[in-house]
């Protein structure tokens, strides 16, 4: 799997202590912005655990997909996140960063489908199966850089008085 952990972890200590002295007229401004980019940020995910990217198939690792905001008198952000609690969980981050499933192999009977044909087997080795990166959250983020910052920078120019 790939160096870098999951969920990704950013420092902005810097925009927090920022954030915390901002005034209430733009942490009101900012807080709907906020709100609405994350739900877009969301849907934007879905779209592509819904084929895009990732085949819907349970919709276990789609219905873990949650937004929020969150807010304390030093910092104000939104975020979109894969349920911990969820079953996904545990498999989100493959999917998300690529890398290598090392199965122990099996004596059980196992089938699945794969190309429309059923496939059978009653024993496996211990074998390796390469998961390529698929990003959903990521390159959802990256897509809505601009935009982001465009919005949360008209909220804070509306909420300062400068719009």
């Amino acid at each position: 799997m790939a160096d870098t952990p999951f969920p990704v972890t950013v420092d902005v200590s810097r925009a927090i202590a920022k954030i915390g002295r901002v005034s209430e007229k733009t942490r009101a401004a900012l807080r709907p912005a906020m709100v609405s980019l994350a739900a877009d940020l969301k849907a934007s995910v879905l779209v592509k655990l819904s084929g895009a990217v990732l085949n819907k198939i349970s919709g276990a690792l789609y219905d873990s997909i949650k937004s929020q905001l969150i807010e304390n008198t030093t910092s104000i952000y939104s975020r979109v996140y894969v349920d911990p609690a969820s079953p996904a969980a545990k498999y989100a981050a493959i999917h998300e960063y690529g890398g290598v499933i090392h199965h122990p192999g099996s004596d059980k009977f196992q089938a699945w489908q794969a190309g429309g044909a059923w496939i059978y087997t009653n024993h496996t080795k211990p074998h390796d199966i390469p998961m390529p990166e698929r990003s959903y959250m990521r390159s959802s983020l990256e897509e809505m850089r601009g935009q982001i910052i465009d919005r949360l920078t008209t909220a804070a120019r509306a909420g300062a008085g400068a719009a």
